[in-house]
């Protein structure tokens, strides 16, 4: 199982464990604190998240295209003007997520979130 997660320019990175998706994601939330050595997230094409936990995180404007979050935990999570264009949102759980002026055309259908 691969996680691929692209940093802004930067080349393609593969791991097959969760914390390096969490370094990301911490270096994401720098860069909106505008903090040194902060980089915006792009997680395009996450495959196979096994369940990640997205709890409280701030993904303002991050590029989640084509990412399968089956099954995880997005609860209070912000999302606002992230790009969730034909991202699998089945069974993820939506609980006070912040959807506010995302995109999400061809994304595969909200229904079948948890709302807890």
């Amino acid at each position: 199982m691969w996680i691929i997660g692209v940093l802004s320019c930067r080349p393609v990175i593969k791991a097959q464990i969760r914390e390096d998706v969490d370094v990301i994601l911490d270096r994401h939330e720098a860069f909106l604190k505008r903090h040194i050595g902060g980089q915006r997230a792009t997680l395009k094409f996450l495959a196979d998240p096994s369940h990640f936990d997205f709890l409280g995180r701030d993904l303002f404007d991050c590029d989640l295209s084509g990412a399968t979050l089956f099954g995880c935990n997005l609860s209070n999570a912000k999302l606002r003007n992230a790009n969730l264009f034909a991202a699998d949102l089945c069974s993820t759980i939506i609980e006070k997520t912040d959807f506010h002026r995302h995109y999400v055309a061809n994304a595969t259908a909200i229904r079948g979130c948890s709302r807890l």
